[in-house]
């Protein structure tokens, strides 16, 4: 050993620092210098080998107490052990116990990692309001109830359709895209009558059930849907028609439809919706879908009377007796004054007995037939004295006196007009006697006197 290993004090001194303390030596504590005067030795140690004076040693000096900061509520940091500086190389760095009664001085430009992690990691105070909810859009809300449409079977499509009529008639914006949607009737399909509306599938039963609100959405699939969506919204259209309560001479149940009944939650559609939609499925009775034909006359069928309805029938009267207007067209026109019942187009149609072409003098034939109640075959002057005779009196009087006609097949036909007129059936058989058909006579006399 050396003589500067011999001369060393024997006492520690102790560097308190932010992550530990460093022994920085065996240096007596009256040799730390200071800044102003240096190191100062003892007269009877200046003739030794001066001990060197390194940066560590010239940087211990008193630490200045510093103003503890205020405790952070925090998990204790785990201690870490420090690197000694490249000049104390050679002295020892091991951790010496910290006082809990004196404050840790704070070194300058030092960042606390416990300031930090409280920072970073403060959980939500009690006072703080929770996080706003996201809304869910219209589509979202609406998304599992019409999933749930679009696999029911007739009957369970209740639930859903509840749940969809609690969104309002914006929904009805998702119905259009998926019109007609799953279908329980096919129109391509053999079957013997039409159903209601709000048979042919679930998204019909919930057009039905939206009533009046729904019209718009039905008049657009009428007027620009594709041929099937077409041929079903009529099918819905007759029986929103249904709707509001009407009574009119002209107006009936289909023959081919079967009635459920008018009676509907959508309740009563206004005059002003009714003439819209009526409209709309007028203007079907020129389409090039014969099926989508035949089911808008079948709907108009529950319109009764109305304006738009009126003018449907002077453009089918002008159609049928125009010589320049296509066959088709005029066949078509013919079959639809036919169909709508409408007897004050007889005169009009007396004319087309004698036409050039042979399809419209027996289309003509059989509407005189189906108005009338009765049968003068082709000839026109048999015709003409009818009419001057019956002219005055109304379509249900013609058919009375049809049920005592010679033919069955007629009085069977007047029979099951007048049950469409009053709204009540009376059986008849075609070859009932005399005294029977009588009896059928009064009876449904006095159902067409109670609703005049």
């Amino acid at each position: 050993m050396g003589d500067d290993d011999e001369d060393k004090p024997k006492g520690l001194v102790y560097s308190v620092r932010d992550v530990g303390a460093e022994v920085l030596g065996r240096v007596p504590l009256q040799k730390i210098p200071t800044p102003k005067t240096g190191v100062q030795r003892p007269p009877s140690e200046r003739t030794k080998r001066p001990i060197p004076v390194t940066e560590s040693q010239t940087a211990l000096r008193a630490p200045t107490p510093a103003t503890p900061m205020p405790a952070i509520p925090t998990a204790p940091a785990v201690p870490t052990r420090s690197t000694p500086r490249a000049g104390a190389a050679t002295l020892s760095a091991v951790e010496a116990p910290s006082r809990p009664d004196t404050p840790r001085p704070k070194k300058r430009g030092a960042v606390r990692t416990e300031q930090l992690h409280a920072s970073v990691e403060a959980p939500r105070t009690a006072s703080e309001p929770p996080p706003a909810p996201v809304a869910k859009s219209l589509y979202d809300r609406a998304l599992p109830s019409l999933k749930a449409l679009r696999a029911s079977g007739p009957g369970d499509e209740g639930p859903a359709v509840q749940a969809l009529l609690k969104l309002g008639p914006p929904i009805l914006e998702l119905v259009e895209v998926d019109f007609p949607g799953l279908l329980w009737f096919h129109r391509h399909l053999a079957h013997r009558k039409l159903p209601a509306g709000r048979d042919i599938g679930p998204l019909g039963a919930l057009l039905v059930a939206f009533g009046e609100p729904a019209i718009p959405t039905v008049v657009k699939l009428i007027e620009n849907g594709s041929p099937d969506a077409r041929y079903y919204a009529a099918l819905v259209a007759s029986d929103l028609l249904g709707l509001s309560p009407h009574e009119s001479s002209g107006s009936g149940g289909s023959e081919t439809s079967g009635s459920r009944g008018a009676a509907s939650p959508g309740g009563p559609v206004s005059a002003d919706a009714r003439e819209r939609l009526v409209g709309a499925l007028a203007e079907r009775l020129f389409d090039g879908d014969s099926g989508v034909r035949d089911v808008s006359l079948h709907a108009l069928l529950a319109a009764g009377r109305s304006d738009a309805l009126d003018a449907a029938g002077v453009r089918l009267r002008t159609f049928a007796v125009d010589l320049g207007v296509p066959l088709g067209t005029r066949i078509v026109s013919l079959r639809a004054l036919g169909v709508l019942r409408r007897g004050e187009v007889v005169p009009d149609v007396i004319p087309l007995l004698e036409d050039r072409e042979e399809q419209i003098r027996e289309n003509a034939h059989r509407v005189l037939r189906l108005l009338t109640g009765t049968d003068l075959s082709g000839s026109l002057w048999r015709w003409r004295r009818w009419w001057k005779k019956h002219a005055g009196r109304p379509r249900a009087e013609w058919l009375l006196e049809g049920l005592d006609g010679s033919d069955a097949q007629l009085r069977l036909l007047c029979q099951k007009e007048l049950a469409r007129l009053v709204h009540h059936e009376e059986p008849l058989d075609p070859e009932a006697s005399r005294a029977e058909r009588k009896r059928i006579r009064e009876v449904y006399a006095r159902l067409v006197r109670d609703s005049s």
